[in-house]
């Protein structure tokens, strides 16, 4: 299969860079010469020039599949595109010479990295696109520094500024009085996220919704999804008014590069400390913490929007329930009702613990396959990580072998090596992050006979950590729907180990209902109207 690179990075050369598109039927028509299966892999937005393979997704799961053997031919549309840095343009030529991958490109044409001419050239190429990349930086870096020396403005300007004709900072009178009010508010006592909530409520422009351009692109940390918003729909958020009076640029200190500037002042250098120091006061949270265990964290998910549920509680129990994250902002809030934490997590365990239905449900769809999916992707994932941290390692001792040769001065050569030596701590903290995972969900991998085992020993009287454990070892994830309609809670459990989820209704109260069969449910609908039409 041919794997088609795509790639436009932060700094796109004027004139020069293709689109996505053009790159991707470049590609498709490289595949029909080839008379090849293709596949897309698309960065976007990502330099070449990182050091890291972790900033470039597309790049690394290309990877991945190379070294599973499901790439054999690669296409770009130039080298460069592969990498600027020569560092990281090792690490994958090197695998792609280990798992003998061609790279076809639109400019340069076929490379094979085992030709020891075709790697050389590329080595060459490697170095010269590294130095117009360092180039360009410390030009563009110069010019900043110099528009920030002299106070003009640059890039998306900090909320409360604008800029003059000639380019120069200057505060803009609307958005100033904003930033005002948000100091006032928070020195009377408003915590962050409600000074939030009051400018929402008082449809007070963010500085994305004048921009209206562009989106913001999330991901929901259980779940992997990606969630893609307008810019122009993005509302004040908590997080965002703590930005604003942590800066220092409205007591006239423009930071850029760990050097500060002079700026236009908005808030008086005294009042700035003031409500700085005082912000630690305004917490949402403040006052004594109580430590709540909810056995059903990490596995919630809302039906309606897609985003994560938490669990709220308080001593007293007058907040009990677990609701979906987007109520945290007030006009983002989906809707979906809230379900009271002790009642869903006592059905739950019930139905581990006491329902014949729950366990022949898994024993009759078990199926190891998609867990045995995932490890496929993290072992290769794996391969891939053991070879670049055997390069940083060889790459290390060769830079220590300098050092003692004399070829290296020793002071030039310690941050080298202490840059590389990072580099490994890190790879290694990943290493064992992705065996672990593996290790994990090796124990996942279930017979019937280690599922009736498993169930037997549990029980109402099994303790907080083991419940856990166990719900961890089957359920993939817990999706809530309210229909107001029928007033019903519908429940939705998904297995690791079986393709079937099964579906529950519950009342307001977490009181069992019914299954909820969507076959049947069809069924129903079709019989009902054709007894309508015959009356």
């Amino acid at each position: 299969m041919l794997a088609i690179y795509c790639r436009i990075s932060r700094l796109k050369e004027e004139g020069k860079d293709r689109s996505i598109d053009d790159q991707k039927q470049l590609g498709i028509d490289k595949a029909k010469d080839l008379e090849m299966p293709y596949k897309f892999y698309v960065d976007e937005g990502i330099s070449g020039a990182g050091d890291s393979l972790e900033e470039r997704p597309a790049i690394t799961q290309l990877l991945s599949d190379v070294v599973s053997e499901k790439i054999n031919a690669v296409f770009v549309i130039d080298e460069s595109r592969l990498s600027r840095n020569p560092r990281t343009k090792y690490t994958i030529t090197d695998i792609f010479k280990e798992y003998n991958v061609i790279t076809y490109s639109h400019i340069d044409g076929r490379i094979d990295f085992s030709n020891p001419d075709d790697e050389f050239i590329s080595e060459i190429k490697g170095i010269i696109h590294k130095r117009q990349i360092t180039e360009q930086k410390i030009k563009i870096k110069s010019v900043l520094k110099s528009n920030a020396k002299a106070g003009r403005a640059h890039g998306i300007l900090p909320y409360g500024y604008s800029k003059d004709k000639k380019g120069f900072l200057i505060i803009d009178k609307t958005e100033s009085k904003i930033i005002k009010r948000i100091f006032k508010l928070s020195l009377s006592g408003k915590g962050t996220n409600k000074i939030a909530e009051i400018l929402n409520n008082d449809n007070i422009p963010t500085r994305y919704n004048k921009i209206q351009k562009g989106t913001i692109t999330t991901v929901n940390k259980q779940t992997g999804k990606l969630t893609t918003t307008n810019k122009a729909d993005i509302n004040w958020a908590g997080n965002t008014i703590r930005n604003i009076i942590s800066n220092p640029i409205y007591k006239g200190k423009r930071k850029f590069s760990n050097n500060y500037y002079a700026s236009p002042i908005i808030i008086e250098p005294e009042l700035w400390d003031k409500v700085n120091h005082n912000l630690k006061n305004n917490s949402n949270t403040s006052g004594k913490q109580t430590e709540h265990l909810y056995l059903l964290k990490g596995f919630l998910e809302c039906a309606k929007c897609g985003r994560n549920m938490y669990g709220r509680t308080r001593v007293n129990k007058k907040d009990n329930y677990y609701m979906c994250s987007s109520k945290r902002y007030k006009n983002e809030n989906c809707g979906n009702r809230s379900i009271n934490i002790d009642g869903l997590n006592n059905f739950i365990w019930s139905q581990m613990i006491l329902e014949e239905r729950f366990r022949k449900h898994l024993i009759d769809n078990l199926n190891n396959s998609q867990v045995e999916k995932d490890i496929e992707t993290l072992t290769s994932q794996l391969a891939v990580i053991r070879k670049e941290h055997l390069k940083l390692s060889k790459e290390k001792q060769k830079a220590i072998q300098f050092a003692i040769k004399g070829l290296i001065d020793e002071k030039d050569i310690k941050n080298e090596i202490e840059r590389i030596s990072n580099k490994i701590k890190d790879i290694e903290v990943k290493q064992l992050k992705v065996e672990n995972e593996i290790q994990y969900l090796s124990l996942n991998i279930k017979t019937e006979k280690e599922i009736k085992s498993d169930f037997a020993q549990l029980s109402s009287k099994t303790d907080f950590n083991t419940k856990k454990h166990a719900l961890k070892r089957y359920i993939k994830r817990i999706k809530i729907r309210w229909i107001n309609s029928n007033r019903r809670y519908y429940v939705e459990i998904i297995f690791h180990n079986s393709p079937k989820s099964l579906t529950y209704i519950l009342d307001w109260k977490c009181n069992f209902q019914e299954m909820f069969n969507p076959i049947d449910t069809m069924i129903n609908k079709v019989n009902s109207v054709k007894s309508k039409s015959k009356h």
